[in-house]
């Protein structure tokens, strides 16, 4: 039983934050939270939630992929214990609450994947235990708050995928020790990369691409030694190479990555990859009999009338993907050929599904 008379008070203040939370919920799809958050039934009990025992405190609420609708409740701010929060690939909208940035035990937040707007809360900086922040796919506007600097603990960074504009924050890297992700894609960034992301010493991910950043790359990146994915194209970037020679192999590379991505839904920093064992190695190990196994399964089956087509037209794509991302540059294959080499994968696939 996790009630006990000395903690009634502080698992009532969870229970009241929890009901607060479901009350902003306007759609309920699977009536989830109408048939389980309900009074009769224990809140550690309930769906998305976890507790310590000894405290008997909410510790963890994760509610991904359930399609609920509203807003969040600025009263999620009152879970003192919290150290996950996870409602990603849902359809919460509104303003992320400035209150989160009281949940000083948190280590875990991702709200990614939602229609969430406005800017990012400065109160974030506050979270000083964090080590995931992950609010990609929304509709975020606005500077990238320093504030987050201050949170020394993190190791992954996303924010792709919304309307962050303005430079990159000079300095970030000299007080996040500890980061080994920044995933910046798909937003209005401009201006030059600030020299100092050196001091990232940690950095495995770098991801910038498809914003407005010009001039070129600073010097120092190159001291980035534990850096294995970097991904820069689709900016204005004059990118050098190692001998100091214009190259444009990082912006083949980031379209290799692009496609993996793309056509396995599987990202870079999955938690299926770790140390060694990369999305790349991953589609490679995939080659050529085994491809069922990467490819997103909403893509096709094995039942279906042009697996067989379909089946080949993704082995050639990842085949590409392959080529793009070599690790010796100039063994890439270049952009041109690439738009070629699509249209004749798209035209082989065409003419094995009329056969078929």
């Amino acid at each position: 039983m996790y009630l006990s008379v000395t903690n009634a008070s502080n698992i009532s203040t969870d229970e009241a934050s929890l009901l607060a939370f479901k009350a902003q919920i306007t759609s309920d799809p699977n009536g989830i939270l109408s048939k389980n958050w309900t009074k009769g039934t224990h809140i550690c009990n309930w769906i998305g939630i976890s507790c310590s025992k000894k405290h008997q405190r909410v510790t963890s609420l994760v509610l991904t992929s359930f399609g609920f609708r509203g807003s969040i409740a600025i009263e999620i701010g009152n879970l003192s214990f919290l150290n996950k929060l996870d409602v990603g690939n849902n359809s919460f909208h509104g303003q992320i609450p400035d209150e989160i940035g009281s949940l000083r035990r948190l280590n875990f937040l991702s709200l990614q994947m939602n229609n969430l707007t406005g800017q990012i809360p400065e109160s974030l900086g506050f979270l000083t235990r964090l080590q995931l922040l992950d609010l990609s796919e929304n509709d975020l506007f606005g500077n990238v708050p320093f504030s987050i600097s201050n949170v020394s603990s993190l190791k992954i960074i996303d924010l792709g995928f919304n309307r962050i504009s303005g430079n990159l924050p000079r300095g970030f890297c000299t007080r996040l020790p500890n980061l080994q992700g920044l995933f910046l894609s798909k937003n209005q960034l401009a201006g030059q990369i600030p020299s100092g992301l050196n001091q990232c010493t940690q950095l495995i991910y770098l991801s910038l691409s498809y914003n407005q950043l010009t001039g070129s790359l600073p010097r120092d990146m190159w001291n980035l030694t534990k850096l294995r994915e970097l991904y820069l194209g689709w900016n204005n970037i004059t990118e050098y190479g190692s001998e100091g020679k214009v190259s444009t192999k990082g912006d083949v590379y980031s379209f290799g990555i692009l496609l993996m991505e793309t056509f396995t839904r599987k990202s870079p920093v999955d938690d299926l990859f770790v140390g060694d064992f990369t999305l790349k190695r991953w589609i490679c190990q995939s080659l050529p009999n085994r491809l069922v196994d990467v490819v997103d399964i909403n893509l096709f089956s094995l039942d279906e009338e042009n697996f067989t087509s379909k089946e080949r037209c993704f082995k050639s794509i990842m085949e590409l993907a392959l080529e793009c991302t070599n690790d010796l540059p100039e063994e890439r294959i270049c952009m041109e050929d690439i738009t070629l080499r699509l249209k004749k994968i798209l035209t082989q696939f065409l003419q094995n599904a009329v056969t078929n």
